[in-house]
């Protein structure tokens, strides 16, 4: 049986290939963030789990809040990766812990730093 990792000519898109894939995702999650619409593939949206999400019934599948199972103490330091406009809706100023949000989006990084001390990285 061959395997792509196999083929270290084909094991992996370039990084050319990347960036693309990199911003089309970027692209569509500042639709979604600033309330544009956006396209995506028929296949994508006759599944269920996207049917839940505009419906507004996937989060209550999917989601806990994490601070309930982490429970952030005073000093600790917070990694959320992808973190979305949901890094503006925790409550870490209460919790005195140091939090740090990760997004592809543009959108999102923009909104966030125009709110706040909080460290936050756009991809």
């Amino acid at each position: 049986m061959a395997y792509a990792w196999d083929d270290p000519a084909s094991a992996l898109p370039k990084a050319a290939d990347w960036q693309a894939q990199i911003a089309a995702v970027a692209h569509r999650f500042d639709q979604e963030f600033s309330g544009k619409p956006f396209d995506l593939p028929e296949e994508v949206e006759a599944m269920s789990l996207f049917q839940d999400w505009t419906a507004g019934s996937l989060q209550a599948k999917i989601a806990s809040p994490f601070w309930e199972i982490a429970k952030p103490q005073k000093n600790q330091r917070c990694l959320d990766i992808g973190c979305g406009l949901s890094f503006l809706v925790y409550p870490w100023r209460d919790w005195q812990a140091l939090f740090h949000g990760q997004d592809i989006s543009p959108f999102v990084r923009d909104v966030i730093a125009s709110r706040g001390p909080a460290q936050f990285q756009a991809v």
